[in-house]
């Protein structure tokens, strides 16, 4: 009996360091004793400053002057120990907390002007403010767990900003402010901002008509704090990561509450991991065992071997190509080691084929090409493994940044939209090529 009291008091205490619970500090108008005039000469108040320390979690700016932290973060703000005090009631010991305020505050000196501070966090009892728990050195923990997130008080379950500074606490142990000289150190303050956890809903396996496309929907975290922040997204086999889905949502699209539309080139659970742009993080998994990829259209490229600083032809290759009354596609590789140099042999079927109509060679120095095509009075059909046009690519650079031969590059078909009559696409299974220079 006595083993398990013991293991539930360790429980309890555990459970009650992971979670930052807000106190309100009320002000004590008798305190016992007196003190000098805070503004002579020999006597002084101060709340000293504080370096931000351990960090536990995900967040990749903890920084100041504004902090970012994720769901479940936690972070130290340790106190340099470089805090005075003028007490009035040597019995009741002094310390310093972390004070809520809804914008940097102003006013220190004593009680009555730190209570006038207009940026004092609403909602304490009056006369009085919010402010952190921890030892009475100053060395406290700030945890995003929802306790702030969650107050109606607080965040009222919306992401927010909190700033913080130091504050002289003469009576800690009661939670009194004793009339007399209080120091806010204004010059020391950090806002803190606590992100909501990333989620996913709205899951579909079977989306617009096809079984092996999927959305989802996702929200919270950094792009739920500022709507303009996106999210990054990666999606592959669970049981063999380099088999990729391909996401149809432009990268700079993928926002707070934004449908992502993705497909995959054949059947399995696929693990989706998703970041902000502060490191939070969320990974799932959605299962496409539906996922009939026979129909998918296919572009795919060989693998080739050249030696270095010639030029190599690579014939884009696809399949199922039936029945498109539009595509566009592009094709990625790594710059360093390939130079793209332009386009030639198109098919037939895609004539009039020129550069500004079905090209977009803007970032073909970074590596990208773009290629579009649409008739939707005439949709394309080509014979089943069809060679669509032949790109161009050199390396003058390899010489100087393989480290030994072979080396090897890629260059990977990426989709954007397969349209057919009825107004639906189709996905895209890419087929990547590899080439070894030797």
């Amino acid at each position: 009996m006595r083993k398990l009291l013991i293991l539930l008091l360790v429980c309890l205490s555990a459970s009650l360091t992971s979670a930052q619970v807000p106190v309100q500090i009320t002000v004590n108008p008798n305190p016992a004793g007196a003190q000098p005039n805070p503004n002579s000469p020999d006597a002084a108040c101060f709340a000293g400053t504080f370096m931000v320390g351990q960090h536990i979690g995900q967040s990749n700016d903890i920084s100041p002057d504004t902090i970012f932290l994720c769901f479940g973060d936690s972070l130290l703000m340790d106190h340099n120990g470089d805090e005075m005090y003028m007490d009035p009631n040597p019995a009741t010991p002094p310390g310093i907390a972390y004070v809520f305020y809804e914008c940097p505050p102003t006013a220190t000196g004593d009680d009555v002007a730190v209570l006038a501070d207009p940026c004092l966090w609403p909602g304490s009892v009056n006369p009085g403010f919010w402010a952190t728990t921890g030892p009475a050195s100053g060395d406290h923990w700030f945890f995003n767990t929802g306790g702030i997130l969650n107050s109606t008080v607080f965040c009222n379950m919306n992401p927010c900003l909190v700033t913080f500074a130091p504050m002289t606490i003469t009576d800690y142990p009661n939670r009194e402010l004793e009339a007399g000289c209080v120091d806010v150190n204004t010059n020391a303050t950090i806002s803190v901002v606590y992100l909501k956890t990333i989620e996913a809903d709205a899951i579909v396996t079977d989306f617009d008509g096809d079984d092996c496309k999927g959305k989802f929907r996702l929200r919270h975290g950094y792009p739920g704090w500022d709507l303009t922040g996106t999210y990054t997204v990666s999606i592959f086999l669970a049981s063999d990561p380099s088999v990729k889905g391909l996401i149809y949502t432009p990268p700079a699209s993928i926002r707070h509450t934004t449908n992502v539309i993705f497909s995959v080139p054949q059947a399995g659970t696929y693990t989706v991991v998703v970041e902000d742009g502060k490191s939070c993080g969320l990974t799932f998994q959605v299962n496409m065992g539906a996922c009939d990829a026979s129909s998918n259209v296919q572009i795919a490229m060989p693998n080739l071997i050249a030696q270095p600083g010639s030029q190599v032809c690579i014939p884009v290759t696809v399949e199922n190509f039936a029945g498109i009354t539009g595509a566009s596609f592009s094709l990625s590789w790594d710059p360093t080691a390939l130079a793209y140099t332009g386009v030639q042999n198109p098919h037939p079927e895609i004539e009039p084929f020129s550069q500004a109509g079905n090209l977009n060679e803007n970032e073909a120095a970074l590596g990208f090409l773009g290629f579009t095509y649409s008739d939707f009075l005439d949709p394309l059909a080509l014979p089943f493994r069809t060679v669509l046009s032949c790109s161009r690519c050199a390396s003058p650079f390899l010489h100087r940044l393989a480290p030994a031969p072979p080396w090897t590059s890629a260059v990977f078909p990426r989709s954007l939209r397969w349209m057919r009559p009825a107004d639906y696409s189709r996905p895209l299974v890419p087929l990547p090529a590899s080439f070894a220079w030797n």
